[in-house]
């Protein structure tokens, strides 16, 4: 046996080693319980594990780039572990046809899953008339409710994401994505319904963030990233649309100089 994956929760760990086993791949959890580490995934034969490791970089869409931005939100666990059972449901509802409604037919209602077996449904999935995947949704803590929402485009690329990272039912972070890769995001940080934070990405990853503390979409900081790395940092402290304060940073992201 090898280990392949640290799992940020239980959940995605199972979804992880069901969309293994529709590739073929004979895989399993460790350390649910009692592990100070968390849970895994594991494959049964070692020679599995090169492909394993490929279809797992695959599923998180180019090495998770939108994972950046909620990173630094504070809410890595649940964005990224949000993130990952979408992509994963989506290779798991589009890889199946047994998933797949028939031609010709559409359905008024989303077709359901119990995927931690509960008893009660977790994931959604709607589709067009031609059986193409359009939209998804999760519940990712298990109350009963979805907390993510994913669209497709006719190709089965995702185009745009909705979150509610703080699971309170409502929505506040959302992301573009083209061809599958994320181009943008806007979040609401603080939950009052107005954006405070947007950015942008290029190749999906992220080049750019902006704040607002005053929730009117100006700009108080600006920061530049590349390569993952932060580089810039911009300030306008009296709040003027003027960007005062320019500070450089090293490979480490160190401070260079002020300006």
């Amino acid at each position: 046996m090898k280990k392949i994956f640290s799992a940020p929760n239980s959940a995605e760990a199972h979804l992880l080693v069901e969309a293994l086993r529709q590739e073929g791949i004979a895989a399993s959890v460790q350390g649910e319980w009692g592990s100070l580490e968390g849970p895994s995934v594991w494959i049964e034969n070692d020679t599995d594990a090169e492909r394993a490791k490929a279809f797992v970089a695959e599923t998180m869409v180019k090495r998770n780039p939108a994972a950046t931005p909620a990173q630094s939100r504070g809410h890595s666990g649940v964005f990224v572990g949000g993130l990952l059972l979408g992509l994963i449901l989506g290779a798991l509802i589009a890889g199946s046809l047994g998933f797949r409604l028939p031609p010709n037919s559409e359905s008024s209602s989303p077709e359901s899953w119990d995927l931690n077996g509960d008893g009660m449904p977790d994931n959604w999935a709607r589709y067009d008339s031609a059986g193409r995947l359009v939209e998804s949704s999760e519940d990712r803590n298990f109350d009963g409710s979805p907390d993510s929402w994913l669209t497709y485009d006719p190709p089965g690329m995702l185009t745009m994401g909705r979150y509610d990272e703080d699971f309170d039912r409502r929505e506040d972070y959302w992301v573009r994505y083209e061809k599958g890769a994320p181009t943008s995001y806007t979040a609401d940080n603080d939950r009052n319904g107005v954006v405070d934070e947007w950015g942008r990405f290029e190749n999906g990853t992220q080049v750019e963030r902006n704040w607002s503390f005053s929730n009117d979409r100006i700009a108080d900081r600006r920061v530049f990233y590349r390569a993952g790395r932060k580089v810039r940092e911009e300030y306008d402290r009296n709040r003027d649309g003027v960007f005062e304060e320019t500070v450089l940073l090293d490979e480490f992201e160190r401070v260079i100089s002020r300006q």
